[in-house]
């Protein structure tokens, strides 16, 4: 949406400048425009609205100065080209950030939304414990020659906690990517609630969230910030009340609803904290709550346990649990056996794009085709 609507004004623009000129010419449009462009994104800031139209200033102001100038002592040439590469070097050595995060720390501060307030309005659920949520039928998929999946069948029921293991390779991110709304599937069915699967863009109100493999945070935003995040989806306010600040209710409710999830995941303390100074559980951590806040029924984790030390997994399980028993529906993906064995109730089995067992997690590991898998087919007596 930002990108189309930059479209947007970037052709309004192109349209006001050819009724300016009555001609248009292809040279304003060279390559050095565009260097220029980047040099007043980097000098003003790329995080901020107001650090655009400063860099613009600041370099257009400069480049008409820099011509009297140089046009006074009878230079001719682009000069000004070298004094922005000097420019340049400079922000990015003393302002990697740019010149607008300097500015703003000597500006008074808005009165930031408050976190006290009544919470957003929770999504209703029709949907019964152990009634059907996801459903997976038969779902393939190729990449050229390549056969990613082949006929995975999957049936998540409401208020499950099911884990999806399987080899390096074994198609786990890419059916992954497949529920989550990234990706279609070649060919099969996926229903939501017995409806075919939403959008990408609809799923977080469809009420599935996810967390990703990598960490996926803003370092510079607060926690709470981070987390308020996730209530995108759940909010109204656009970009024209945006412009005129008329969301600051929407906002207050956000970061109520924010804080309400770090409560729900014992983070509430680190609410305020800027999200890169929190260890790595924690910030994974946050993730959770970030998924939470977006009130879904379905939470999809991506290897949540992946780098994290004994202490944090066993935080994470426990989370985990009381989740779970609070009737959430949980899909994990994970390679720590230990921590999978300790949270779900089915286990899901895939192995060079096949399923090749399901059921609980003792029937399944101790499944011949699963040992297999893991081990080798040479390695069953090693594994008994």
């Amino acid at each position: 949406k930002v990108f189309v609507f930059s479209i947007v004004l970037a052709a309004l623009a192109g349209v006001l400048y050819v009724h300016l000129i009555r001609f248009v010419s292809p040279s304003p449009f060279a390559l050095q425009t565009s260097f220029k462009l980047l040099i007043m994104t980097v000098v003003g800031g790329p995080a901020s609205g107001a650090g655009a139209v400063m860099g613009a200033l600041t370099i257009e102001g400069l480049q008409w100065g820099l011509q009297d100038v140089f046009a006074r002592y009878g230079a001719s040439g682009n000069y000004e080209i070298i004094v922005f590469g000097a420019i340049l070097v400079v922000i990015l050595i003393r302002w990697p950030h740019g010149i607008w995060p300097f500015v703003e720390r000597f500006l008074p501060e808005a009165p930031a939304a408050r976190s006290d307030g009544e919470p957003l309005q929770e999504r209703p659920s029709e949907d019964v414990a152990g009634a059907p949520l996801l459903e997976l039928k038969r779902i393939g998929m190729r990449f050229g020659g390549l056969s990613a999946l082949d006929d995975v069948s999957l049936v998540l029921r409401k208020g499950e906690f099911a884990g999806l293991i399987g080899p390096n390779g074994a198609g786990k991110t890419t059916l992954f990517s497949i529920i989550s709304g990234l990706q279609r599937p070649t060919h099969g069915e996926l229903f939501l609630r017995g409806k075919p699967l939403p959008r990408c863009e609809e799923m977080a109100a469809a009420g599935v969230a996810r967390t990703f493999q990598h960490v996926q945070i803003v370092p510079h935003l607060s926690v709470i910030q981070n987390v308020a995040l996730g209530t995108y989806s759940r909010t109204r306010a656009g970009v024209v009340r945006g412009l005129i600040s008329l969301e600051r209710g929407e906002d207050q409710a956000s970061l109520s609803t924010a804080r309400k999830a770090l409560e729900r995941v014992g983070l509430a303390a680190e609410a305020d904290r800027p999200a890169a100074s929190l260890p790595l559980g924690q910030q994974r951590i946050v993730e959770i709550a970030r998924a939470l806040a977006a009130g879904p029924e379905l939470l999809l984790l991506d290897e949540p346990a992946a780098g994290l030390r004994f202490s944090e997994k066993f935080a994470l399980v426990r989370l985990l649990r009381r989740l779970q028993h609070e009737g959430m529906t949980i899909l994990l993906v994970e390679h720590d056996m230990e921590l999978v064995m300790s949270c779900v109730d089915r286990l899901v089995v895939i192995d060079r794009g096949k399923q090749i067992a399901e059921g609980s997690p003792a029937g399944v590991l101790a499944n011949a085709a699963v040992i297999a898998a893991y081990l080798g087919g040479g390695s069953r007596d090693r594994a008994a």
